[in-house]
């Protein structure tokens, strides 16, 4: 909702006001991350912002018109820079006049949260579909809990997004499947050979795997990434390691999520869904896709989205049940 929201408020450059922020979390209120995010929409368009401090729960945001250049944004914890980067990336390239470059530090894979390889595989080539011009790429990886990451993107002006199909269905008995192990820190390469290994026999599907090794990120930590590439859009699904926390369950919990998104056909996953909204709904024209799984996210955005345009989302099929997503 605040990411959202904030992007609106800038694209539409309507005043807005959030209330109740976080208020069921154990942690209530702004976050780092969510605070980092305020504080980089502020900045990207010279906004009046008040409530904005960490633990806040209510914030006003005036937006001012957007500006292009370089900006540099630091969480200063292990907070998710994938979902900074979401919070500024369309007001800049619909409403920049220039080449905008950004570099994020924090977490690249955070619970919660879009991976960095999600943000720079799926993420980015739907946009890119849709006709934005950006790179993003992870720079240095940056795990729970030090982080020191660093994501950085690169965006040209983009003020003509085009409409996008995606009502294929994929065939469930082709393609290829990649399974990326990670492993930062001081963690040994046997980790990322148990993961693969697992991943392997549990998908019964042909599998490349591929050990990615970040010796010398400030935390350890632990990726299972599994990519789908029946597309041009490859669809990815990820889970962390934690203390304790065996490879083989970490990478169950990728595979679990990748066979569920699999048997039901669609080409768009269910993260994806409500992360492609946005774009489409400043895009011309009518869109549609199918979606493995409608969530809470996807109805949410639709809401939020509802409150600033007047254009019309519908969204068929039952929560957590494959279904179809209309823009018109």
């Amino acid at each position: 909702m605040l990411r959202t929201g904030l992007a609106l408020s800038i694209l539409t450059q309507q005043p807005v006001r959030f209330v109740h922020i976080r208020a069921r979390r154990p942690k209530p209120g702004l976050q780092a991350q969510h605070l980092a995010s305020v504080q980089a929409a502020a900045t990207i368009c010279g906004a009046t912002v008040s409530g904005d401090a960490l633990g806040s729960q209510s914030i006003s945001f005036h937006p001012g018109a957007v500006q292009s250049g370089d900006y540099c944004f630091k969480i200063g914890t292990a907070g998710a820079t994938t979902l900074v980067l979401q919070t500024v990336y369309l007001p800049l390239l619909l409403q920049g006049q220039g080449t905008s470059s950004l570099r994020i530090e924090g977490g690249t894979h955070a619970l919660m949260a879009p991976s960095g390889e999600y943000v720079t595989q799926t993420w980015a080539s739907y946009l890119q579909a849709f006709g934005a011009a950006l790179e993003v790429q992870i720079t240095k990886p940056g795990f729970f809990p030090k982080g020191g990451g660093i994501l950085q993107a690169t965006l040209q002006p983009s003020p003509r997004l085009t409409s996008w199909q995606g009502m294929d269905a994929l065939d469930s008995t082709q393609g290829v499947v990649e399974c990326l192990a990670t492993v930062g820190g001081k963690l040994p390469a046997s980790i990322s050979e148990r993961i693969i290994k697992q991943t392997q026999s549990r998908l019964g599907l042909p599998c490349t795997g591929n050990i990615v090794q970040h010796p010398h990120a400030k935390s350890e930590g632990v990726v299972a990434t599994i990519i789908d590439k029946r597309s041009n859009v490859p669809s990815i699904f990820y889970a962390l390691g934690a203390r304790g926390k065996p490879s083989e369950k970490v990478a169950d919990e990728a595979v679990d999520a990748y066979l569920a998104h699999r048997q039901t056909g669609c080409q768009v996953e269910a993260h994806g869904a409500d992360q492609i909204l946005l774009p489409l709904a400043f895009a011309s024209g009518s869109s549609s896709y199918r979606v493995s799984a409608v969530t809470q996210h996807l109805l949410t955005h639709r809401a939020i989205i509802s409150r600033f345009l007047s254009r019309s989302i519908e969204i068929e099929g039952e929560l957590d049940q494959p279904g179809t997503v209309v823009i018109r």
